[in-house]
C-alpha cells in the first residue's frame, strides 16, 4: 500500500537528481515509489538536499533534491511505500535502546524487538 507524499517538479539528468515538492514529511532511509506515465520504480532515499545542504529529514511544503537511480519526469508522483519499517525519528533515537516503528500494522503481523548491542535476544511480541 502506498500514500502520495510529493510530486516531481524538475529533473537534473547529469546529477541524477529529482526536485520534489513534499505533501508530507520524508526521512532518509525510507522507501519511496516514483510513478508516472513513463516511470514506476521503488528505491530507498539515500541522499536528500535542500539548497545543496544534506539533510536527513524534510517536512511538508519543502522543495528537496533526491538522488534517483533511473530518469524521472516532471509531474511524476512520489509515494511512500507503507507496510515497510520506517526509520526512528531523530528526537527519539537518543532515548531509545530498542524501538520499532511499524507502518501500518497489518492483521497477523508479528513484530520483533531488536535488542541493543549486548542484550540477550527476546521472543516475538504477540
Amino acid at each position: 500500500m502506498e500514500s502520495v507524499i510529493g510530486k516531481v517538479t524538475h529533473y537534473f539528468p547529469r546529477a541524477g537528481v529529482a526536485v520534489v515538492i513534499l505533501d508530507d514529511c520524508l526521512a532518509a532511509g525510507e522507501t519511496i515509489r516514483i510513478r508516472g506515465p513513463h516511470d514506476n520504480f521503488c528505491q530507498t532515499v539515500n541522499s536528500m538536499e535542500i539548497d545543496h545542504q544534506r539533510i536527513t529529514e524534510a517536512e511538508r511544503g519543502q522543495d528537496i533534491g533526491i538522488k534517483v537511480i533511473p530518469r524521472v519526469h516532471d509531474g511524476d508522483l512520489v509515494y511512500r511505500e507503507t507496510g515497510i519499517m520506517r526509520p526512528v525519528p531523530a528526537n527519539l533515537r537518543a532515548a531509545a535502546t530498542s524501538i520499532l516503528v511499524p507502518t501500518p500494522v497489518l492483521p497477523g503481523t508479528r513484530f520483533y524487538i531488536i535488542p541493543a548491542i549486548g542484550s540477550p535476544p527476546s521472543s516475538p511480541a504477540r
